[in-house]
């Protein structure tokens, strides 16, 4: 039989994740992510701070990116030595691992961001456009209106996927809880700091490294779980996956054609939801697969 470390084998990366997700996907809502409030305030008010000291306007540009990218170090340095602490309690002490899996499941984030999506359908569907624009700010607060309501969700929710699900996951099986916590740190910090200014220049260029594999995963999950939509177009979003569109681009394809009335922008909406679904579930058989795969070849040796 095979066997791994820890308790029961608990401790086993892709087990805890695997059991994380379906724990998030059971919870969701608020109050998985109500158990890191705490730390994630302190991050906040000390970002917002150290930024009101050393961000002026009169200093050169130059030197505020250089105290940017300062700074944005200094702050991710708590979210690793807390990961490196936690996990050696984790898997050191008997049980503890019970105490990772809700911390895993608070920060990869699956059902989350498909009910907020549905709050933008709902108010669609209501009939009420301000109630769908404030579910929307929810989703994505920095996106701008030039398109039509159900693109800038579709393109909303293909982010979130990235970065929210697909990018914490992958974080935590290549880099364990440090890698998670950083992850998440990062997005913080540069949607504290934005594109406006050279402060945040640094928080933005260290999130585009480190989520640059979550696009391309999260653009590829999306693009297969098409293929299995009734009356889809699977080749052009696949098409636009390998073509390294971002996950967005990829989920327009769920909402068909150009909505001109609201039953079909609903319509549009709730197929996009449908692929943002089968692609959490396409995630979650992924690593059920490599867990499979792994305990094949330890058994085998």
């Amino acid at each position: 039989m095979p066997s791994l470390p820890g308790a029961f084998g608990s401790v086993d990366p892709l087990i805890l994740l695997l059991l994380a997700m379906g724990l998030e996907g059971y919870l969701g809502g608020t109050w998985l992510t109500g158990l890191l409030a705490g730390p994630r305030g302190r991050l906040v008010r000390g970002a917002r701070e150290l930024q009101r000291r050393l961000d002026r306007a009169q200093r050169g540009a130059t030197a505020r990116s250089v105290r940017g990218w300062i700074v944005t170090f200094v702050l991710l340095l708590p979210p690793v030595v807390a990961g490196i602490a936690f996990e050696f309690v984790t898997r050191n002490l008997p049980y503890a691992v019970l105490l990772e899996l809700p911390v895993i499941a608070a920060l990869v984030r699956q059902r989350g961001p498909w009910q907020v999506a549905a709050a933008v359908r709902d108010g669609l569907s209501l009939g009420s456009p301000q109630l769908a624009e404030q579910a929307l700010q929810r989703l994505d607060p920095a996106l701008s209106p030039p398109t039509t309501l159900p693109v800038r969700a579709a393109d909303a929710l293909g982010a979130r996927f990235a970065d929210m699900a697909a990018g914490p996951a992958f974080a935590y099986l290549a880099l364990g809880l440090p890698g998670l916590f950083v992850v998440s740190a990062v997005r913080l910090l540069s949607r504290l700091y934005g594109p406006d200014g050279p402060f945040g220049r640094a928080a933005l260029t260290i999130e585009r490294v480190v989520f640059w594999p979550a696009q391309r995963l999260a653009a590829l999950l999306l693009a297969c779980a098409s293929l299995f939509q009734p009356q889809g177009s699977g080749g052009q979003a696949i098409a636009r996956a390998l073509t390294g569109k971002s996950p967005g681009v990829v989920l327009r394809v769920g909402l068909g054609p150009a909505a001109s009335s609201v039953g079909a922008a609903v319509g549009g909406l709730d197929r996009a939801l449908w692929l943002y679904g089968l692609a959490c579930l396409l995630q979650i058989g992924t690593v059920a697969a490599l867990l499979v795969l792994r305990l094949n070849l330890v058994g085998g040796n």
